[in-house]
């Protein structure tokens, strides 16, 4: 059985890990924000390749139309377009 000092201590230990791991998650954000986003679409708003793939991994995910929408912050029209187009591509794949 741990006495309480120990138990302060190891609060204190975990106290300052989440702050570190807060630390690094809020960096993390803040580059995927400032980089992320204009990395999946082009100056007019139109997705990159990557941008496309990342909406066709969300749409195998179950990702919902919205949730997608809202991450590439493009259209739900936009995002139901490349679902439809996805579809179409699998129909002729299969021949």
């Amino acid at each position: 059985m741990s006495t309480l000092e120990e138990m302060i201590a190891r609060a204190d230990r975990l106290a300052t890990e989440g702050e570190l791991l807060a630390a690094d998650l809020r960096a993390f954000k803040a580059l995927q924000v400032k980089s992320g986003r204009q990395a999946l679409k082009h100056g007019d708003g139109r997705l990159t390749d990557d941008g496309v793939r990342v909406l066709n991994a969300a749409l195998e995910a179950g990702k919902t139309l919205s949730e997608i929408a809202r991450m590439l912050e493009i259209s739900v029209p936009a995002v139901l377009y490349r679902k439809k187009q996805a579809a179409q591509r699998k129909r002729f794949a299969r021949g």
